[in-house]
């Protein structure tokens, strides 16, 4: 598994605090993905009585790194594979819906597994690979074999305590392929109006993540049955329409069970124009949903010139988008049989050079009529209106010239 070494190197650190006279146990992700035989793409967290200060004196300085200590965390490279490392703790009362307002240490591991969300993620692994249940009646391996998601505690509290936990349910229905437990989604019903309180960065996160994995559909449903998209104004729309497509469409959008990133927020946009202020794309991304959402509101008005211009893949996305929408079929055969017999498919096929051009018309100034023109002569080749001969483009370029100056 893609985590062996890498758990090895955890056991490792467990037996140097064990030796020591502490306990030690890997939790979290790193365990339940381990018991479900998937890779893990995450930092592996180890649990354990010492304190930070104790947990730096122990772990060589020569053999680690020191990246911060937070809340009782200290993140450490050691063996060249990335750490966090946490004390035993509890914590206070939540005042704004995200943190604890304190934190106390702890020497007990049950009650520090009592502040984690789900009992799937309050496994624990000792450095022979043994592992253990100390969830509040054993819970996190019956519900990992019944593929169920359940919260520590009531789950009204949880949910009222950090709001971030509802999305965080829906991610793992979507990666694992699990259910979200009946008393769990009661909670997200009632507390789910609470996601306002969550800040956009966060919310955004948590969406990239849902849609990027292949149970992604019937978290949507779910979205819809709790009525949590009702809270999630900017894309609310995307995922009702989304959440109800049935598998025949739902094979023109994915790729390997997948909801394509592309699709999501294009869509989106199209149906909130918002979007783009609500939520923190980096200026590469909003470029690409902007290009191609306005594709899709032009995409057969010159398809020639729109697969030569955006290219074959942009205009499939913009196709699959409108037959989302039910503005129109869905026409991928028809598409790259169109972009298969395009005289040309990029600029550098052009048998044609604006430096020839110009050195006969030296009185000319340069302006926008060379984009507009350019525009027109690529739209004639590729309609086969012109072939894509040298002289010939020129003449008509020299010939469109002398038009626009009578003008």
């Amino acid at each position: 598994m893609k985590h062996s070494n890498q758990i090895k190197t955890a056991q490792k650190i467990i037996t140097i605090l064990k030796t020591n006279g502490f306990e030690a146990f890997i939790v979290g992700g790193t365990v339940r993905d381990y018991l479900l035989k998937i890779n893990a793409n995450e930092d592996i967290d180890i649990t354990t009585n010492a304190a930070p200060k104790q947990i730096k004196l122990l772990l060589c300085p020569k053999k680690t790194t020191q990246i911060q200590i937070n809340y009782g965390s200290l993140k450490i490279t050691f063996e060249k594979y990335l750490f966090e490392i946490t004390t035993y703790r509890k914590e206070g009362t939540y005042k704004d819906y995200r943190h604890p307002s304190e934190i106390f240490f702890t020497k007990n591991i049950h009650q520090d597994l009592l502040r984690r969300d789900f009992t799937i993620n309050a496994l624990l692994m000792d450095e022979t690979g043994k592992i253990f249940d100390f969830t509040p009646e054993k819970k996190g391996k019956t519900d990992l074999k019944k593929g169920l998601i359940r919260t520590i505690k009531d789950p009204f509290i949880r949910f009222q305590e950090d709001p971030l936990r509802i999305l965080r349910a829906f991610y793992f229905q979507s990666k694992l392929c699990f259910c979200i437990e009946k008393n769990t989604k009661k909670a997200i019903i009632q507390k789910n109006h609470l996601l306002a309180k969550i800040s956009s960065q966060r919310i955004y996160e948590h969406l990239e993540k849902i849609i990027t994995h292949k149970n992604w559909h019937q978290t949507f449903k779910t979205m819809i049955e709790t009525k949590t998209h009702l809270f999630l104004p900017q894309i609310y729309k995307s995922i009702l329409c989304l959440g109800y497509l049935n598998e025949t469409q739902l094979k023109y959008i994915q790729t390997h069970h997948k909801l394509k990133r592309r699709i999501f927020w294009s869509m989106s946009l199209l149906l909130n124009n918002q979007i783009l202020a609500s939520f923190p794309f980096t200026k590469q991304k909003k470029k690409i949903y902007q290009n191609i959402a306005s594709l899709s509101l032009y995409l057969w008005e010159n398809i020639t010139f729109n697969l030569f211009k955006h290219g074959l893949k942009n205009c499939l996305l913009a196709n699959q988008i409108n037959y989302l929408l039910q503005k129109e079929p869905y026409e991928v055969a028809k598409m790259q049989y169109i972009y298969q017999h395009l005289p040309i498919k990029t600029i550098t096929e052009l048998n044609f050079s604006w430096k020839e051009v110009l050195k006969q018309l030296p009185q000319k100034p340069k302006g926008t009529w060379i984009k507009h023109t350019q525009k027109e002569l690529i739209t004639k080749v590729l309609n086969r209106e012109i072939p894509n001969i040298k002289e010939r483009l020129i003449n008509f370029v020299l010939s469109k010239n002398q038009t626009l100056d009578k003008e």
